[in-house]
């Protein structure tokens, strides 16, 4: 036979997972050429387990279409079941589960002898355990059981009853907390002849006892009168308080059940006693029924998500607090108050937000934080607190030209960006001091938290002007005056095609002057300057890059060990105007920082040497002359803030 003719099996095995895989059932072999359908349905032989009480746990063989044969000799497939199971709490016929399958009855009995046919008959009680069972539908019995409920309990605490003409020692006998496994209990009570009747007045006792504490006494009545007179006591008024105040509830009256009487004795040496037996109630617990022996957090409940500002001494904002509220219900054993998990009046928690709202950190002049925001919490059941701390702003230190503190002077706030409690403004102005001038208007702290010197000048001091571009003010050995020179504009070849800008009219000639300056500092040292343009001026609207740029020193200031870390003048070939306020400079700084401790001087000039200066000579030695005076400030700047 052709190996390309022979038939591939297919085996389906159904198996119980509760023994051991054992199969129950098979399809037997099935034959069939590689891919052809698998002539074979499982559904059949599925109901019929299902009806025996198996459970079906998985089919892999034909869930939802056949499969097919494949190149394999033998193909194997598994459907599992598992035993179908029932948990019963009641008897049930079926499954041949009794009453005594699902609770064991404990019996109390007390037995009375000596009184003839005085002799009260037997007082029988019990008390009863209860569980449930899970039977197996296939093994046909009870695998399991829960435990016995409940583990413990009392028996009724039974009052001796009074014979007339006897007397005994056994006032109270039984009461006694047992448990499933050992719940019955047998007492004997013995009566005597009372030889000596007494005239002396008798009493009785009536006990209120709580049989879910082991008949614990709850209060105690005692009743005085004559022999064999009426006892005059009505129980209604005790039960009622323990009822309403106490939560306990009457299991069984020992005085009169059915409205009886009772009568002192006439025995000196024997008190009779009536037991009232109690047990605990169980009650619901909420805010709408609270209870004094419940803790209101238990089940009402505020907490809060507050933040706490610290740090900014008398200016510190108020704490922000934020509060959610939680509630459920209880079900509570109302003698002792404890609360019952899973009971008939139990709730889950519920909260009256989810979350709690973002809050924008307040903004406290002259300090700052290092957050904006305080992100809302999930809201919980406990206290969250977030803590904001403020810290002082830095101030402005006037120096000298020496770097020295100018005593005296203002030391001023930074002043906190009012949209922003983490920012300070980025123009602070720098105060004015008698007898010094400063060329700066005002400064960018880098950090909010560290002082920041600004450098002055006496009135009569040198200072370095260094100018680069076409248009430059001329030399001065003295001190420039911060007061806007007046420096005339190139003037303007007329362009009647022109749009950009309106004619300048007489009027318009008398635009004052405008001043602006280009800083460089260092922001290695607390911002210090290193060098600046001096002051440039020109009319409002003349732009500024005509008179000076940034190229030329910036070259040489990079060869000399620095780089660049904000231009804020001409980056980009930005472009800037003056503009039309008398009253400010225009201030336009640089941002450097050290990259190498070697001057590099000699490497700069030689560089710039080499700068192609469109042939200029004049322009070639300004730039040259330039560079040299930097670099030579540099080295003595840095030199002076290492140390």
């Amino acid at each position: 036979m052709s190996l390309f003719g022979k038939k591939k099996k297919a085996i389906v095995n159904y198996i119980d997972l509760d023994n051991d895989k054992n199969n129950i059932a098979t399809s037997g072999e099935l034959l069939g050429n590689v891919g052809e359908e698998i002539g074979y349905s499982s559904s059949d032989q599925i109901d019929a387990l299902k009806k025996q009480g198996y459970v079906l746990v998985n089919n892999s063989f034909d869930p939802s279409d056949k499969p097919t044969f494949s190149n394999e000799d033998v193909q194997t497939y598994t459907i599992s079941f598992k035993h179908d199971v029932e948990a019963v709490d009641k008897p049930n016929s079926d499954f041949g589960i009794s009453e005594s399958d699902l609770q064991k009855v404990g019996t109390q009995t007390v037995h009375y002898e000596g009184a003839a046919t005085r002799t009260p008959k037997d007082n029988v009680s019990q008390v009863v355990f209860k569980r449930s069972v899970v039977y197996d539908k296939i093994l046909k019995k009870i695998i399991s059981t829960s435990t016995w409920m409940p583990e413990k309990q009392s028996f009724l605490l039974i009052a001796t009853p009074e014979v007339s003409g006897y007397t005994t020692v056994q006032t109270t006998v039984g009461g006694e907390t047992v448990t499933p496994e050992d719940c019955d209990r047998n007492y004997v009570v013995e009566y005597d002849i009372n030889h000596q009747p007494s005239v002396a007045d008798q009493k009785v006792a009536v006990k209120y006892v709580d049989q879910d504490l082991e008949n614990k006494e709850i209060t105690e009545d005692i009743l005085t009168g004559m022999p064999n007179s009426l006892v005059d006591y009505d129980p209604k008024a005790t039960i009622e308080r323990l009822e309403s105040d106490e939560g306990y509830a009457l299991v069984n009256n020992g005085y009169n059940p059915a409205g009886e009487v009772q009568f002192y004795s006439n025995n000196d040496d024997y008190v009779p006693v009536f037991v009232m037996t109690m047990k605990h109630t169980i009650g619901q617990v909420d805010s709408e029924h609270p209870d004094s022996k419940v803790n209101k957090n238990e089940y009402d409940k505020d907490v809060a998500f507050t933040i706490n500002y610290e740090g900014a001494d008398a200016a510190t904002p108020v704490n922000n607090v934020q509060r959610s509220h939680w509630s459920r219900s209880l079900t509570v054993d109302r003698v002792t108050g404890e609360i019952l998990p899973g009971g008939k009046y139990t709730t889950d928690w519920k909260v009256d937000r989810e979350k709690y709202d973002d809050v924008d950190v307040p903004v406290v002049d002259g300090y700052h934080t290092d957050v904006k925001m305080i992100k809302g919490a999930e809201v919980t059941r406990e206290n969250i607190i977030r803590t904001v701390n403020y810290v002082a702003n830095g101030h402005i230190i006037p120096v000298d030209s020496d770097g020295k503190e100018i005593v005296g002077a203002p030391h001023p706030v930074f002043q906190t960006d009012p949209n922003d409690p983490t920012q300070v403004i980025t123009d602070e102005p720098v105060p004015k001091i008698d007898g010094y001038k400063c060329n700066l208007a005002t400064i960018t702290p880098y950090n909010p938290a560290k002082d920041m010197e600004v450098k002055y000048k006496a009135e009569d001091s040198d200072v370095l002007v260094i100018s680069v571009g076409d248009k430059k003010p001329k030399s001065e050995t003295k001190a420039v005056s911060v007061e806007k020179p007046v420096v005339k504009p190139d003037p303007k070849p007329e362009n009647t095609n022109s749009v950009t800008q309106p004619a300048v009219t007489q009027d318009q000639n008398h635009d004052h002057d405008q001043v602006a300056i280009i800083n460089f500092i260092d922001l290695d040292h607390d911002g210090k300057q290193l060098t600046s343009s001096g002051p440039l001026t020109g009319k409002p609207g003349e732009s500024i890059n005509d008179l000076y740029s940034t190229e030329l020193p910036l070259k040489a200031i990079e060869r000399a060990g620095y780089h660049v870390v904000f231009n804020g003048f001409d980056d980009n070939g930005t472009i800037q105007r003056f503009d039309n306020n008398d009253l400010m400079t225009q201030v336009f700084t640089i941002g450097l920082r050290k990259i190498s401790d070697e001057q590099q001087t000699s490497i700069g000039l030689d560089a710039l040497k080499k700068l192609d200066l469109h042939n200029n000579e004049d322009v070639a030695a300004i730039a040259f002359g330039v560079a040299s005076t930097i670099i030579s400030l540099i080295g003595l700047i840095g030199n002076k803030n290492d140390k």
